[in-house]
């Protein structure tokens, strides 16, 4: 597996446009203008050796992060049918960040199989005031590693678990989990019968 470099210069490459049509995704995965420069097109980013390629607004975002000028990173559904190798490769872009206190990793569909790598990223995040995980299909085997890397986050105040199929031993795992996290004031979530589901929109 590649190891990305935190630093841009090496680990993280821009991906230039072409001359197809087309235009780069919002933060959200869409199509349209988003948050950074709009492009004639951007080609499926990926490992490329130790590189990880992505679009403009995306790099544009983790350079904040990394200069400091930002503390808040939003990654939603931008990792849907993108490689196993690439999926760990920019969950450990994540964390090889530091100064997070916002982050969003909503509906990426991770699944089980990246929820080690997860946890480990979350374990480097200790300064996190506001998670967000839901809609990543993560399961059984994913909330058990997710709860146990939940309890270093001292300083978490809002959460988002839902759509995840955790199922009622999930829902035990971060029931435990949560005790632990006294600044907690905001769980977007409720553990009704054994199920971890969403609390209104």
């Amino acid at each position: 597996m590649a190891t990305p470099s935190p630093d841009l210069d090496r680990g993280l490459a821009r991906s230039p446009a072409s001359g197809s049509g087309g235009s780069v995704p919002d933060g959200r995965g869409h199509g349209g203008h988003g948050e950074g420069p709009r492009l004639s097109a951007v080609p499926a980013w990926g490992v490329v050796g130790t590189s990880v390629v992505l679009p403009v607004w995306l790099h544009e975002r983790i350079d904040a992060v990394q200069r400091g000028r930002s503390t808040e990173l939003r990654l939603e559904n931008v990792l849907w049918g993108l490689g196993g190798e690439t999926v760990a490769a920019w969950l450990g872009v994540v964390q090889a960040l530091r100064g997070l206190t916002h982050l969003s990793l909503e509906g990426n569909g991770l699944g089980p199989r990246h929820a080690a790598v997860l946890a480990d990223t979350l374990k480097a995040h200790t300064l996190l005031r506001s998670l967000d995980l839901g809609s990543n299909a993560l399961g059984p085997v994913g909330a058990l590693a997710v709860s146990r890397a939940l309890q270093g986050l001292t300083q978490l105040e809002w959460l988002r678990l839902s759509d995840n199929g955790f199922g009622a031993s999930g829902a035990s795992e971060f029931a435990s989990a949560l005790s632990k996290l006294t600044r907690l004031k905001k769980l977007g979530e409720r553990l009704t019968k054994g199920r971890i589901g969403a609390r209104g929109p």
